[in-house]
């Protein structure tokens, strides 16, 4: 009898491990703007605000045991089209965002983001000056103890002070 409690308990045991690790994590301590030195925030107006994103979904049927369901959404929104008495186009707020629909409940999906490269004009001199952000977005998603099932990809993500943007990779 000692045998069956205590498989049932390493049983009961493995399902709160795996239950426990499951989990999403986005850094959200990144906080970017494209405003040039001598351009304070509170000196702007005409902001308007943009969320795209990248949807990553994947169903199988319940007897497709070696396929992985997913359904999360990575992107980055931004306020833009902020001008300074009619000058220039700037972009302020822009962050990293992460909606979850599903992930599996032995994964956890991390995703980072990097900006390498400071503010970009990407169009117009002087007054006319079209701003933008470079970035990199990491996403890595790791298995059951991180050993079965593991990958990272990276997004390249550049959006503009016009509100057109644009996300590759993965």
């Amino acid at each position: 009898m000692g045998d069956i409690t205590d498989a049932v308990k390493a049983g009961v045991d493995v399902i709160k491990l795996v239950a426990n690790s499951a989990g999403s994590f986005i850094d959200t301590s990144k906080y970017v703007s494209a405003l040039p030195e001598d351009v304070h925030g509170s000196a702007v107006s005409g902001w308007q605000f943009k969320k795209v994103g990248k949807q990553w979904k994947q169903t199988s049927d319940w007897y497709e045991f070696w396929e992985v369901d997913w359904d999360y959404t990575v992107g980055m929104k931004w306020a833009y089209n902020g001008t300074q008495e009619g000058a220039g186009k700037f972009i302020d707020q822009a962050t990293l965002t992460l909606d979850v629909g599903h992930i599996p409940p032995d994964f956890t999906l991390t995703v980072t983001q990097h900006f390498p490269h400071n503010a970009l004009n990407v169009g117009g001199t002087g007054d006319a000056a079209i701003w933008a952000l470079q970035s990199t977005i990491t996403i890595e998603a790791k298995g059951f103890l991180g050993q079965l099932v593991a990958w990272t990809t990276n997004l390249d993500c550049l959006v503009q002070a016009d509100g057109e943007w644009q996300m590759t990779g993965g």
